[in-house]
């Protein structure tokens, strides 16, 4: 006859220690015949490490068991050909159901059970709550027909869920009654077949104990707080085959949380075992005197994100002052908290383990080969295809998603509805995706081979053409991923192409992860995601086999379907979880409450101890709230669990702190939870808020000493923006302009390739906006070198703008008609002027003056009215004799430089002038006959003060030196920056010139006066240009010295170099040759200020 003892046994932290003291001596005594059940995992791994250490040696690891995983084993013993299934086969299996309750409309005429059935097969995170009902139905159901008779011994949810099936008050209740019926069914069948699952097991036990349960000297059994029905017949047969029976059972703490302790001293009642007191006196005890023996601390913090600020800090501290990590744990009330206090101690160099699943869903690589079935499968929405342009499925991309959003913006795709037959027909699908994407790059490839591309516009249009191109292989690439699954889905099985597909693209997953200077960042997130990997891979296989079970219980002839097989992928992948495996020993734990109950440790670290987690509703099943109408009753069965575990956490360890965020991190008030003033035995009464000495990561540190001490902060010198020498060979000048404009813009622009961050392309609607009219002026003088004309032809003109117009704006609100017609309006305002202009005088400038109107001639100035004894250089008309050139190339190769330039127009003018520097004589203007002068002009779109005067200076340099064109050479050039923009209210164009004249030697004239008007010339030798060009260049290419304007405010110019020193000169130059770029300001900030603002921690202030 079996010896049946219990023992009463305190709730204290020695628990382990003590369970061991009493087992080790029987399982010494034989340890092939002893075994010890306990229940939980995490529960019985303690003890089998407490008896290890108490031996001294290694044990039988098998003695010790969870009693789930002991009657399984039982199982596939004594039947070899059996299965077990584990939980995630009625995952999949009710997943099924449902969706074949939908498709057979068995509800049809019931709208509101129509709607419900609908709504529960679009959520795969339902499902889960669906199974664990099932499971309490499953285990009831195998209990027998004696339950009915014994309705008195359901407890807690088991006594709800019975009431539900008896009694379904609800269209819920009543759905959800029909799927557990149909699974009931199911899971009979399985039966038959020998394929279990881990309730039935149970039931296999109780039926076949007698026979296939060993005999054995010494069963021990303890840590259990509640007993369900089957394992309690499972026990019972277990107590049959053993000598000797010891069960320790807890001590019975004075709170409703403990009341199911009550059932198990009704269970040893029932089962014949004798309640020994040997070990504590006391059945009951009072919760204040369990506490007390305790320190439990309340520490309030200022705001959600130094709770982990603090907890590392502490963790860190105890750790330098040499506590064992061992002796450490943090109790975290979800997953998402607890990686967030895994980076934290990540940065403090603390090592860790997680006990807890993270979620496969949360793992990159998984989101990663998912992400074009969910496309695919969703809609093809464009959130998804967005999501998979972003993954490494599209290798090497080049362009920013900003970018990418724009470009799908610029195209009008998002106006698009992507179906799968427009996937399908691949003729349609090129001409909505590819047409217009193709068309530009056609066109900017031929005006680049014509040399057709304004200088202004030359490097923005370049690097169009480079979007453009990786925009196109990114869309190709994208098609090519989807045409492959919908072909694939007509012709293939949906597993082996799977495998094949993670196959190909996983081998480019190295570049999801992100770079690190530590290496133990980099190896920690990849080890997470190999781990992931093995999972979801695991997921697969099992879904296979399942898929295969289900067509084996006879309600479907086959399960082949693509979509339906990836609903099922997604309900599997929501409920499962993944493990970390890293270190296991000399860690601090992180472990949530349910596994922090069992956990002795000196220090406990409460997180997010607020009103939302202690207690969580997020454990109550929603499903139950549906079904049944006594809500605080399922709510206080929760609270009973959640509060046990809680209590029990606090009670195994010495020193507990509960972490009080007081408010959100925007500053939104947190409720402390009500647990805070019943257990906190100790309070800080200042609430935390970090300090230097608190903070370990490496980074943060230097941050918060450099806030800290003001007059430690590091000052930037140019010197830090002198990067030596840098391979760049060739020039065009709006790399110059960049150059002088912000030389750090440059180095990012050039140097780094960091193309204007933030957008596919700064200002695009002036950019259009400048080729548009630069396209319609060269054609109508293309059309004037033609033939003469006398009249503008406004018609011919309106089908220009109209053509040019529409190429540029096929999208967005300027591709409506109205603002269109605006548009051409506003162009032919600006442009037809000018054409009648030059029609009727073939004036271009007028020397002396900054505008030119329609009526000004050289007699008269543009100027306001001056003084009486103000002084002013004469006037005179220049006139186009001949267009020399329109939209030409020049290419010269100068000391091992490439410089390019592009001219938009040279006119031979006349009359000839030459001009002269007098200090005696301000009228410094002599007609002369003699060769004819030319005139370098570009156009601009804008105010002409805006543009350096440099960039026709520059002009004349490479032309000068070219071998294209040799008439120039030794020739009078004059060089004109020239705004299309007509001021309706003044009545005229203005403009900004310059002269290079060769008087024996050449000279550069540039005007000078007081407030911006012409009064004389200054004169200046022409190598004095090329000396500050060269030295500019060498600036950028030997030295790397991109001293950024925030720094250097001095705008490195050559009209600013040759104002610098001597003299005082006052020259009439627009300020684009003046003044540098601005790094913040209304309508002007620059795209690279969010990384220049770093640079405001050394006490520098960007420009404004």
């Amino acid at each position: 006859m079996t010896k049946k003892v219990a023992y009463l046994i305190p709730i204290d932290g020695d628990h382990f220690e003590f369970i061991a003291e009493q087992i080790a001596p029987m399982y010494l005594r034989d340890p092939l015949d002893f075994l010890f059940i306990g229940p939980s995992g995490f529960y019985v791994r303690q003890v089998a490490d407490s008896v290890a250490r108490r031996v001294g040696k290694a044990i039988n690891r098998d003695a010790f068991r969870v009693i789930n995983q002991y009657v399984t084993e039982i199982l596939k013993l004594n039947n070899y050909d059996a299965e077990v299934f584990d939980r995630d086969f009625y995952t999949v299996y009710v997943t099924d159901v449902i969706d074949k309750l939908a498709a057979d409309k068995k509800f049809s005429g019931d709208s509101q059970k129509e709607i419900i059935l609908r709504t529960l097969s679009k959520s795969p995170t339902i499902i889960e709550y669906i199974v664990d009902l099932f499971e309490k139905v499953w285990e009831l159901t195998l209990y027998g027909d004696e339950l009915n008779e014994n309705q008195e011994k359901l407890k807690g949810t088991y006594a709800i869920i019975y009431e539900i099936l008896q009694n379904p008050e609800t269209p819920f209740a009543e759905i959800l009654s029909e799927i557990i019926r149909k699974m009931q069914e199911s899971a009979e069948k399985l039966k038959g077949r020998k394929i279990y699952d881990p309730i039935s097991v149970y039931r296999w036990y109780v039926e076949e104990a007698e026979h296939v349960e060993p005999e054995r000297k010494t069963l021990a059994l303890s840590g259990f707080f509640d007993i369900p029905p089957l394992m309690q017949k499972s026990l019972i047969k277990m107590f049959e085959k053993a000598e000797e029976v010891l069960f320790f059972v807890w001590q019975r703490p004075h709170d409703f949380s403990f009341e199911q302790l009550d059932e198990v001293y009704e269970f040893i009642k029932e089962s014949g075992f004798e309640l020994k007191t040997d070990y504590c006196h006391k059945r009951f005890v009072s919760l204040g005197e369990l506490k007390d023996r305790k320190t439990i601390e309340e520490v309030p913090i200022e705001s959600q994100i130094y709770q982990y600020n603090y907890t590392a800090s502490q963790i860190k501290r105890l750790l330098i002052e040499g506590e064992n990590p061992d002796n450490i744990a943090v109790v975290t009330p979800s997953s998402s908290i607890a990686r967030r206090l895994m980076e934290e101690l990540d940065e403090a160099k603390v090592p860790y383990r997680y006990s807890g699943k993270i979620p496969l869903t949360q793992s990159k690589v998984v989101q990663i080969l998912i992400q074009p079935l969910e496309t695919y499968f969703n809609d093809l929405n464009y959130e998804n295809i967005l999501a998979i342009i972003e993954s490494p499925l599209i290798p090497e991309r080049k362009l920013t998603m900003d970018e990418i959003e724009d470009l799908f913006k610029q195209f009008g795709y998002f106006s698009v509805n992507l179906t799968q037959s427009l996937l399908k027909d691949k003729e349609k699908r090129n001409e909505i995706f590819f047409r217009k994407l193709e068309e530009e790059i056609e066109e900017i490839k031929a005006e680049k081979e014509n040399i057709e591309i304004e200088e202004d516009v030359y490097y923005d249009t370049i690097k169009r053409l480079e979007q453009l191109e990786e925009f196109k292989r990114i869309m190709n690439d994208l098609f090519e991923i989807l045409d492959d699954i919908f072909k694939s889905a007509q012709e293939k099985d949906f597993f082996e192409w799977y495998r094949a597909f993670i196959l190909k693209y996983s081998k480019s997953f190295s570049k999801a992860f992100e770079k690190s200077q530590d290496s133990r960042l980099v190896s920690h997130s990849l080890g997470n995601e190999v781990n992931a990997f093995s999972k979801f891979i695991e997921i697969i296989d099992k879904l296979e086999d399942y898929t295969k079970r289900i067509v084996e219980l006879g309600d479907r002839k086959s399960l082949e379907s693509w979509r339906k097989i990836y609903r099922l992928l997604t309900v599997l992948l929501n409920s499962s979880g993944y493990r970390e495996t890293f270190k296991s020993a000399n860690v601090v734990d992180i472990v949530d409450l349910s596994n922090a109950r069992f956990l002795n440790k000196k220090y406990k670290f409460f997180l997010e101890f607020t009103d939302d987690y202690y207690p969580s509703i997020e454990k109550i099943n929603p499903l139950l709230f549906k079904t049944n109408s006594e809500r605080s009753r399922i709510y206080q069965i929760v609270e009973e669990r959640e509060r046990r575990s809680l209590i029990l956490s606090l009670l195994f360890s010495d020193i507990s702190q509960l972490i009080v965020p007081l408010a959100t991190n925007t500053g939104d008030m947190l409720v402390p939870s009500k647990y805070t003033s019943e257990f906190a035995n100790k309070r800080r009464t200042e609430k935390y808020v970090p300090s230097l000495e608190d903070v370990y990561s490496e980074i943060d540190y230097e941050i918060e000493r450099l806030k800290a001490d003001e007059h430690s902060k590091k000052t930037l010198s140019e010197s830090d923006f002198i990067v030596g020498p840098v391979d760049m060979k060739e020039f065009s000048f709006s790399k110059i302009n960049t150059y002088m404009k912000c030389p750090l813009q440059f180095f990012y622009q050039q140097v780094l390739n960091i193309y204007k961050p933030g957008a596919a392309i700064e200002n695009k609607k002036s950019i259009n906006d400048g080729i548009i009219a630069h396209r319609i002026v060269k054609r109508f003088f293309e059309l004037t070198k033609e033939k003469t004309i006398f009249e503008i032809d406004e018609k011919q003109i309106d089908e220009w703008l109209e053509e040019e117009y529409v190429k540029l704006y096929n999208e967005g609100i300027y591709a409506y008609s109205i603002p269109k017609e605006l548009k051409i309006k506003e162009f032919k305002e600006n442009l037809l002027t000018l054409m009648n202009l030059f029609v009727q005088s073939k004036k271009v400038i007028t020397l002396g003056n900054r505008s030119l109107g329609m009526s000004q001639s050289s007699e008269e100035s543009d100027e306001k009215p001056r003084k009486k004894n103000s002084t002013k250089v004469t006037t005179v008309d220049l006139v186009s004799d001949e267009i020399a050139e329109l939209e030409s190339e020049f290419v010269v190769h100068h000391e091992g430089y490439e410089f390019t330039v592009r001219v938009d127009r040279i006119d031979r003018i006349s009359p000839k002038v030459v001009l002269s520097e007098d200090e005696n004589v301000r009228h410094t203007v002599e007609e002369t006959g003699g060769s004819s002068d030319y005139l370098i002009i570009d156009y601009k779109y804008s105010k002409v003060k805006n543009s350096p005067i440099e960039q026709l200076l520059f002009y004349d340099w490479v032309i000068q030196k070219s071998e294209k064109n040799t008439k120039y050479r030794g020739s009078d050039v004059y060089f004109v920056l020239f705004s299309l923009r007509f001021d309706q209210k003044e009545e005229k164009y203005s403009y900004e010139y310059a002269k290079r004249q060769n008087n024996g030697e050449a000279k550069i004239f540039l005007p000078g006066g007081k407030r911006g008007r012409i009064s004389k010339y200054y004169q200046f030798d022409y190598q004095i240009f090329e000396d500050w060009l060269m030295n500019l260049i060498e600036g950028i290419t030997e030295e790397g010295k991109f001293v950024p304007v925030f720094l250097s405010d001095e705008m490195n110019s050559f009209i600013n170099s040759i104002t610098a020193d001597g003299e005082e000169i006052e020259l009439v130059a627009p300020e684009g040759s003046k003044h540098t770029r601005k790094c913040r300001g209304f309508g002007q900030e620059c795209s690279y200020e969010p990384i220049c603002a770093m640079f405001e921690v050394y006490n520098v202030r960007l420009k404004k």
